[in-house]
């Protein structure tokens, strides 16, 4: 009687845990970077005017390409850090706006956050945003989105489904596993 109370215990425990994953998640940026140093850590740099917006990402027109050149004219881009979990470094897209855009190409997706450089643009670069960046180039004009490759499958929206399925499995198993040893000693 004694075990099955532990092992009753120690599954409510862990149920406790994996149902009260928190949903925001703190985080803080490193100190400001010049312009030339958020290009050289970015796999794309951009201008583009968002388009539309859905809940973890936006469609960009792109404008210029400052690195990575002769890509599509529309991107798909999300700014959100961790999926499941909403950081205070996650990037709010606003639609109808322009942004140059410091990107990371991470699994045959486009993603960048607010530690990355971004910055709203009014109307045009400044020049020294522009002896930066250089002149850039135009996009390639096809409207292919780079966040989708062939033979890439999207991750779960929550990463933590394995980890909560196979706890699952192993819980379920414990029950059955102190049922059958009950119904053994009625015998």
């Amino acid at each position: 009687m004694r075990l099955k109370n532990v092992l009753l215990a120690f599954l409510i425990v862990i149920l406790s845990l994996l149902s009260f994953s928190p949903s925001h998640v703190l985080a803080s940026c490193a100190p400001a970077v010049s312009l030339a140093e958020y290009k050289d850590q970015a796999d794309i740099v951009v201008l583009g005017q968002v388009t539309s917006i859905s809940d973890t990402s936006a469609i960009v027109n792109v404008e210029l390409y400052f690195k990575g050149h002769g890509g599509p004219s529309q991107i798909e881009v999300t700014g959100q850090e961790s999926k499941g979990a909403v950081t205070s470094v996650d990037f709010t897209f606003e639609e109808n706006r322009k942004y140059l855009l410091f990107l990371k190409m991470d699994s045959g997706n486009l993603k960048t956050n607010a530690c990355m450089g971004n910055k709203e643009v009014s109307d045009a670069l400044t020049s020294e945003d522009l002896a930066v960046l250089g002149t850039g180039y135009s996009p390639s004009g096809n409207t292919q989105d780079l966040s989708s490759s062939e033979g890439s499958e999207r991750q779960p929206s929550n990463p933590n489904i394995n980890f909560m399925l196979v706890t699952g499995g192993l819980l379920i198993l414990g029950v059955v596993a102190v049922s059958w040893k009950k119904l053994q000693k009625k015998r």
